[in-house]
């Protein structure tokens, strides 16, 4: 994988050749690569799905090839579990949503554990909302703690500063998406409920959803479908896979969540208030409500407008001004009508 072994490799490669190799970051940087400086067919499978193909307890790299040499031999072409490569731009996209995704895990991840340094030396009714800005961190640490409690607290304490600081460096990132593709950040960002994460998570990994037949394809890709048992005359649905684009389900989850709170009056507030009247709460309903702005999204990327409800363009200007984002704003000329059938 170095530049020496990949030219050695793209050398060797005439028109006739196909290649094959398995989905992941180092994959996709070389079949661009390949596909840049060679005629050979480059073919990358979905590594999600491979596995079900390939199942081997020698897991060696030589014995990998062998076998993904095996399956694209005995398996129809048309049965490929075949990968879009992302440009490099799109990769930069999906790594700036998958640190910011990391960096907000490991901020929690600190912030638990100052907590428990509190409680270990006898604070324990302090919470953990006193700790989430610094300036409350540094006058519960000077009030509470001393000795090496104290220099443990402080260490974590920087160690929170310095992630916040990369945190907003992420989101002045995602601003940068966002104004990149104007129109389908104001598609996304018409929804409520739906912020800047998650718009530009939308972007990175979806696109303008052009690869997507269907909005029943786009939802299995992102995980939010339920798992099916069949066999002869039993038919068992069960709960959500939860396999797929875990970026995309993460923050849409978080939006159905509290797409409740919301004093907006649209087709997805009431959607979300007839799960709870009918007595489906909970992971369920946010399930359900996710599914639903997800459909509405990839209408409003295939139709290039904005979600339109009563107050819809005051909304959309206050969300656009919070985040910077003015300059987008009118982008999409038309703005769709409400999609009122609900999501099963």
């Amino acid at each position: 994988m170095d530049e020496a072994g990949r030219e050695k490799l793209a050398s060797r490669l005439t028109e006739k050749d196909i290649v094959f190799m398995e989905g992941g970051t180092s994959s996709f940087n070389l079949a661009r690569e390949l596909k840049a400086n060679t005629k050979a067919t480059i073919i990358v499978l979905n590594p999600a799905k491979l596995h079900k193909a390939i199942v081997s307890d020698c897991k060696t790299d030589k014995n990998d090839a062998y076998l993904i040499a095996e399956y694209a031999r005995d398996k129809n072409w048309e049965k490929w579990c075949v990968l879009e490569v992302p440009t490099e731009r799109e990769s930069e996209y999906r790594s700036i949503i998958t640190t910011s995704i990391f960096l907000t895990q490991e901020r929690t991840k600190l912030i638990n554990r100052l907590h428990a340094v509190f409680n270990q030396n006898g604070v324990c009714d302090l919470s953990k909302a006193c700790l989430r800005d610094a300036e409350g961190r540094s006058e519960c640490i000077a009030e509470h703690l001393s000795g090496f409690a104290l220099d443990i607290a402080l260490i974590l304490a920087d160690d929170i500063d310095l992630i916040e600081r990369q945190m907003e460096y992420c989101n002045q990132k995602m601003v940068e998406i966002c104004l990149e593709n104007p129109e389908l950040a104001e598609a996304w960002l018409s929804i409520p409920s739906v912020g800047l994460k998650t718009a530009a998570t939308c972007i990175a990994f979806l696109g303008d959803c052009g690869r997507f037949s269907s909005a029943d394809q786009l939802r299995n890709y992102v995980g939010l479908i339920p798992k099916r048992h069949q066999s002869g005359e039993v038919d068992n649905t069960f709960g959500v896979l939860f396999r797929g684009c875990m970026p995309i389900r993460r923050n849409l989850i978080q939006c159905a969540w509290s797409i409740r709170m919301r004093s907006v009056k649209c087709s997805l507030t009431e959607y979300s208030k007839s799960l709870y009247d009918r007595g489906k709460k909970g992971q369920k309903a946010a399930v359900a409500v996710a599914n639903k702005i997800l459909n509405i999204g990839y209408a409003l990327c295939k139709s290039r407008s904005t979600y339109s409800y009563e107050g819809c363009e005051t909304e959309l200007r206050r969300k656009l001004k919070s985040y910077g984002l003015e300059a987008i704003a009118g982008t999409n000329a038309n703005s769709a009508a409400e999609i009122t059938r609900p999501t099963n």
